[in-house]
């Protein structure tokens, strides 16, 4: 059944948080059902941070394809109340880079409701533009960085693992095939892949953005070693 058929229980629900979260929050969104799925309007929020509370309101538009969650959705800078020297900016366009393509289809894919999204996808981007609006710049303590840079500590917190060439071996194991259940992890933990690492490569292998930005990491790598070379 299509996720965004008003028959669907799913979206029923859907319809039903943003008309509470709306008259909550006096929030004014709207998820129109067109060519694409539209979630549109002004967003407003309020967070505590080290005991500190933030408020926002900012006009978003969110725009999901029909093949949600299986493709995330696009996210825009509406007006520019984003400043560019924030820089979580998908390249040379509007959208905004909410995280890790593959962190975001996961979770996506783990609970596909516009609460979810909303709750623990959008508004803490929001979050933590506010937070560096307000503080001249300061980033939040968790706050991974942009880009390639960005995606790398995405999988070193998620393979649970401190070494680059470690996380580089796992990710390998994304386009190879070889490993049997009787070898060792690639981790070098001591154990056996199928009792480490193999649940995490599993679940990797489900997004179709992950094999992408492993090579986007590995190219940067290579590189960054012949500048390092041709530098000396």
């Amino acid at each position: 059944m299509n996720r965004f058929n008003s028959s669907n229980p799913k979206f029923i629900d859907d319809i039903k948080f943003i008309e509470d979260y709306n008259k909550c929050t006096s929030s004014s969104l709207k998820l129109i059902v067109d060519k694409e799925i539209i979630l549109a309007g002004n967003l407003n929020f309020s967070a505590i941070i080290a005991q500190e509370k933030y408020e926002g309101s900012f006009v978003i538009k969110v725009i999901f394809s029909y093949d949600y969650p299986t493709t995330i959705p696009k996210t825009y800078n509406v007006n520019n109340e984003i400043e560019k020297e924030y820089g979580h900016f998908l390249q040379n366009s509007n959208l905004l880079c909410l995280g890790v393509p593959t962190d975001i289809f996961l979770k996506i894919n783990h609970n596909d409701s516009i609460e979810y999204f909303l709750k623990y996808i959008l508004i803490p981007y929001y979050v933590s533009y506010q937070y560096w609006d307000n503080n001249k710049g300061k980033k939040l303590f968790n706050e991974r960085s942009h880009g390639i840079t960005g995606i790398q500590e995405y999988y070193l917190d998620y393979f649970h693992v401190n070494s680059i060439q470690i996380m580089f071996r796992l990710l390998s194991l994304l386009e190879i095939h070889r490993i049997t259940n009787k070898d060792l992890c690639p981790c070098r933990s001591g154990r056996k892949y199928t009792k480490c690492h193999y649940n995490s490569i599993q679940q990797l292998k489900l997004s179709p953005y992950a094999i992408d930005e492993y090579h986007k990491m590995r190219n940067k790598m290579l590189k960054d070693s012949i500048n390092s070379v041709l530098c000396r």
